[in-house]
């Protein structure tokens, strides 16, 4: 360990009010530097991955009465900084845009091509040929 480095510290702070339901959290270690974010990651098998965040810093203008309700959001949400508002709103918006183009490529795919009766052969099929592909990979079911 280097001296001149503070040990980390346990601590795990989400980030904005919904970080529960968001899986990245920001360990706080002592002196690090306020423009790099350390990010823990975990995969939907419990898998950790520690990653690290250059910050850009970005300017905005905002009307009087706007500035004054951000404000407002920052203090009733939780958020420690205005930054951290405006980091889950564009985590929100990323999210936001994700769900759209799935639900676009749903609708293609909907609108395209003739329909399938989900009916009892065909679920029995779809359980053959998934049983298939995981004797093929090496799995087999529990």
């Amino acid at each position: 360990m280097n001296p001149n480095r503070p040990e980390p510290r346990a601590e795990l702070v989400p980030i904005g009010p919904e970080a529960n339901s968001f899986p990245t959290i920001t360990p706080r270690f002592g002196s690090l530097r306020s423009d790099v974010e350390v990010v823990a990651q975990f995969d939907t098998d419990g898998h950790k991955s520690y990653n690290l965040h250059m910050r850009a810093s970005m300017n905005i203008s905002l009307p009087g009465p706007m500035k004054t309700w951000v404000d407002e959001q920052v203090k009733a949400g939780g958020y420690g900084t205005v930054s951290e508002f405006f980091r889950e709103l564009v985590r929100e918006a990323k999210k936001r845009r994700v769900q759209e183009e799935i639900d676009r490529k749903l609708i293609a795919a909907l609108d395209g091509g003739d329909g399938v009766a989900a009916d009892k052969k065909f679920w029995q099929k779809l359980h053959r040929d998934a049983q298939k592909r995981l004797n093929r990979n090496g799995k087999t079911r529990q």
